[in-house]
This record gives structure tokens, sequence and C-alpha cells, in this order.
């Protein structure tokens, strides 16, 4: 791996703004960027980029330092708490068509059937 220290766009100071203790590396084996914190615990590897270095390093730099887990965790949390309505919704939703199909069948062979 080779650590960059500048380039064409100034990505690799810029990204030491967002977050002093990140660092950019060409991981040569896989040819692609990748950017490493080096006060990670457990391996220094934070995300990687692509075959590019350009403005998507800064954005992700930006979604994914601790600078921000509040705001990060927060959005998870209002993600999931819409999936999880979009989910019971979806079951209720499912349950009732079949309770609407069995009472038309029930109707429909003259037996009184009410919910």
């Amino acid at each position: 791996m080779k650590k960059i220290t500048n380039d064409l766009f100034n990505i690799a100071n810029r990204i030491k703004q967002i977050d002093r203790n990140y660092f950019i590396v060409f991981n040569k084996k896989k040819l692609n960027y990748e950017v490493h914190n080096k006060k990670q615990i457990g391996g220094t590897l934070a995300f990687c980029i692509g075959k590019e270095l350009n403005a998507f390093a800064l954005k992700k730099a930006q979604l994914t330092s601790c600078k921000f887990a509040k705001k990060i965790l927060k959005n998870l949390e209002e993600e999931n708490f819409s999936l999880q309505q979009k989910q019971e919704q979806n079951f209720i939703d499912k349950h009732l068509e079949t309770l609407n199909s069995y009472l038309n069948y029930a109707n429909n062979k003259n037996t009184d059937v009410t919910f």
C-alpha cells in the first residue's frame, strides 16, 4: 500500500480537515483507494473509495466521521423506526387481504360470517 499525501484535487488534505486521524492509501493489490483512521481500534481501514480519488471520498468521510456519530445514530434509529412501521403495515395489509378473501368466500357460499 502506498500512502497518498497529495493529489490533483487535494482530497488527501481536505479529508484531514474532516477528521485529522484519516489518511488515504492506494491498495496496490486491489487497485483502489482506501481511507484509514489511525485511531481506530482493531485495524485502521475505515472505508474503501474505489478506483478514483474524488469528492465521493469527502462525502463518505463526512458521513462516517466520529464527529457526526450522534447524527449518524439518530438517522439510523429514524430509518429503522420507519422500516419497522412499514413492515408492520405490510403485515396488517397482507392479513386483512387474507381475511377479506375468506369473508368473500364465505359470503359467496351463503354462510353468515362477520368480523
